[in-house]
């Protein structure tokens, strides 16, 4: 209904704007702490084969995890104009053909939204890219022969009112409950 649409079409932003004012970081924006246990947590993912959804820094930790490096400012890599920074799905991702993001959205392309300002540079070792915007940004990656193992950078979670982003949250799901099951 339109009483539910417009109700996590606000809830979302706000929800983002919560997370900006409390998080906890660092003078620096690091917090090595957590760099090391969210490393440890999914190296153990890997190894075990337990499905992986990577969401913005968890896209950028799984590439760096896997040896890749980062781009640590955007801004030196590519000219936006304007920069875009929004919680609404106001960029264009397409995504390669026979990819699992690909096949888990049903889709060539997709708008999605933008908070970041750091991007795959190096891809990680088993990794390819999944989707790149049209100036080359990298936005989604996938392992090579894991067969879920999922990194997007943009946030689907806060298009909760968007089909083709649930989908994702689905997908994981399940593959995650089939896991279960075998083990």
């Amino acid at each position: 209904s339109l009483r539910n649409y417009l109700v996590k079409l606000l809830f979302f932003p706000l929800l983002y704007l919560l997370r900006r004012i409390f998080g906890t970081k660092t003078l620096e924006g690091l917090d090595l702490e957590r760099d090391e246990l969210e490393g440890r947590m999914l190296r153990s993912a890997l190894a075990r084969g337990i499905p992986v959804l990577g969401i913005c820094r968890g896209m950028q930790l799984l590439n760096v995890v896997l040896d890749g490096t980062l781009h640590q400012d955007l801004a030196g890599f590519y000219a936006e104009t304007p920069q875009i920074r929004s919680v609404l799905p106001r960029k264009v991702v397409r995504f390669d053909e026979g990819t699992l993001l690909a096949r888990v959205l049903g889709t060539a392309q997709a708008r999605v939204n933008a908070l970041h300002w750091q991007g795959v540079d190096r891809i990680g070792r088993g990794l390819r890219v999944a989707a790149r915007e049209p100036n080359g940004v990298i936005q989604g990656i996938e392992h090579e022969t894991l067969p879920f193992v999922l990194g997007v950078q943009w946030h689907p979670e806060y298009l909760p009112q968007h089909t083709g982003q649930r989908k994702i949250f689905r997908a994981l799901v399940r593959e995650a409950s089939a896991e279960t099951v075998k083990g």
